[in-house]
């Protein structure tokens, strides 16, 4: 990559510049690399100087009246409340919004902080508990498996020795005729199969000792539980032969039926133990593994990407937080001017509906400015909204300065266009301003500090919603989709989510 010519755009505070890129396809892309500064929001329409009139003033939400500050005749100064509407409701929610925001912030300061040597210390104190934990698990593995061996041999070999006659050499036989002959059939053949696997059991033991690896205990373990799986069916498919209702029963089947369900009571106890030792061993081997994740990741810090995403959940809560606040704003009806109250119909107590004027104030001044505000831009526009005003009689550098002090809530068709009337009220009066004057407005709607910044071109539309290409390191790009915010009078355009300061992001890419 090299730096074919740089253009700086100055944007209040950063900088930000225009390279052209050339990948080794061939294919040239110009773009511009991310940075943070200052943007404005700002609206622009001519309009005209009037006398003063009396301005009316609604709440734009319906609630209850719980102050009143003003009555017909006093003097009011500009923002001076005069009705006031219950905030309970959203005073509780801006106490909740502001703790998210607080909650977000301590974790994004956390993750750029690191772990602190401290915290590392206690995460490998425990990976270390862990471990002794865990070596501690197999201490009697071996005596569960010798008592499991044991006990499997009494209830094969022991408790079955009257029912069965023969040999693991030969074969097996019942010593007594049995009803189900299915189940005579079966329980000598898992007579004879239940012996060769206690010989073959008891080979795989007779090396284990206090020396053996974990890996050997495991695999002893797993075993373990097969074999007694099978002595378990052999002893159930014994107990099947011991039925009753035929009249070649023997009178020996209850002494038989006692000493071979004590036999399967000992195998599965013996099974459970070995089970319930290989869960524990599983369950602390997974807590040993977390523990040593957790200490690796501690150690290796926050991922940028992490980083990111947690400032992206900070500027989410601190968007709800002033979206609260904004609603909060809007229980409050404010004098837009310095002027005297001509009406006021609001009561303490009183349930008002929206857009209803319930005050009328008239300035001390005797001129403002009215314009027709676009009905695409009227969104933006917001009471006290500040102004700035140039008159063709004086030409563009002499400057005055307002507020807005009202919005229309009625539509003005012009030219088929639909408008809203927006008074703008003087700061200062001057001899030099006179009705009939052409002015040309600009209201500032909405201003960011140490924002994403980058040229409006850049942002493509694919449906709702919005994206543009990144430029890679190895020359190719990526589509990606953003969040805009707002859009500056300078060809340039926040963006909320989607990117970060530094990257490159491709304006007009060419092929």
């Amino acid at each position: 990559m090299r730096p074919f010519f740089l253009i700086p755009v100055a944007i209040l505070i950063g900088l930000i510049s225009f390279w052209i890129f050339s990948s080794r396809s061939g294919v040239k892309y110009e773009f511009v690399e991310v940075a943070k500064g200052s943007i404005s929001e700002e609206v622009s329409v001519t309009g005209n100087i009037k006398p003063a009139e009396e301005i009316n003033l609604a709440f734009e939400n319906s609630g209850r009246i719980v102050r009143v500050n003003g009555a017909v005749g006093d003097k009011v100064s500009a923002g001076q409340i005069i009705l006031e509407l219950d905030t309970r409701e959203l005073n509780a929610k801006l106490l909740e919004a502001t703790a998210s925001v607080e909650a977000a912030t301590a974790k994004l300061n956390e993750l750029k902080r690191g772990t602190r040597p401290e915290e590392l210390q206690i995460k490998g104190t425990e990976l270390k508990k862990a471990e002794q934990d865990l070596e501690n698990e197999y201490t009697n593995v071996i005596d569960i498996l010798n008592d499991a061996y044991t006990k499997s041999d009494d209830a094969v070999r022991t408790k079955t020795g009257a029912v069965f006659i023969g040999s693991g050499d030969t074969a097996y036989k019942l010593t007594f005729t049995s009803c189900d002959t299915d189940a005579a059939a079966d329980a000598p053949w898992l007579r004879f199969t239940a012996d060769a696997d206690l010989k073959k059991w008891q080979t795989e033991l007779r090396p284990l000792g206090s020396t053996a690896d974990t890996a050997l205990l495991d695999a002893a373990l797993i075993s373990a539980k097969t074999y007694l799986g099978k002595f378990k069916t052999f002893l159930e498919r014994t107990t099947d032969t011991f039925v009753g209702g035929c009249t070649s029963v023997s009178p020996n089947l209850d002494t038989y039926r006692t000493s071979v369900s004590a036999g399967r009571t000992s195998v599965v106890s013996a099974l459970l133990a070995v089970s319930d030792k290989r869960q524990e061993i599983l369950s602390q081997e997974l807590t040993t593994e977390r523990l040593r994740q957790e200490l690796a990741l501690a150690r290796a810090g926050s991922a940028p990407e992490e980083i990111a995403a947690q400032a992206a959940l900070v500027k989410q809560a601190e968007a709800q937080a002033e979206s609260t606040r904004a609603q909060i704003e809007k229980k409050f009806l404010r004098a837009p001017i310095k002027g005297t109250i001509t009406k006021q119909d609001g009561s303490k107590g009183e349930i008002i509906a929206p857009n209803i004027p319930l005050v009328s104030v008239i300035s001390e001044s005797d001129l403002e400015i009215e314009a027709n505000i676009p009905e695409i831009d009227i969104g933006k526009i917001k009471i006290s909204d500040p102004v700035t005003i140039t008159l063709d009689a004086y030409g563009d550098t002499v400057k005055f300065f307002g507020r807005v002090i009202s919005v229309d809530p009625a539509t003005t068709v012009i030219e088929g266009v639909p408008t809203y009337k927006t008074k703008i009220q003087l700061d200062k009066e001057d001899g030099r301003i006179k009705p009939g004057m052409t002015a040309n407005i600009t209201i500032k709607t909405a201003e960011r500090q140490d924002a994403l910044i980058i040229p409006q071109r850049s942002v493509l539309f694919e449906g709702e919603k919005r994206f543009l290409y990144v430029l890679k390191s190895d020359g190719t790009r990526e589509k990606r989709e953003v969040k805009p915010g707002i859009r500056g009078s300078d060809g340039n355009i926040e963006v909320l989510e989607g990117l970060s300061a530094g990257e490159k992001v491709l304006t007009t890419p060419s092929e």
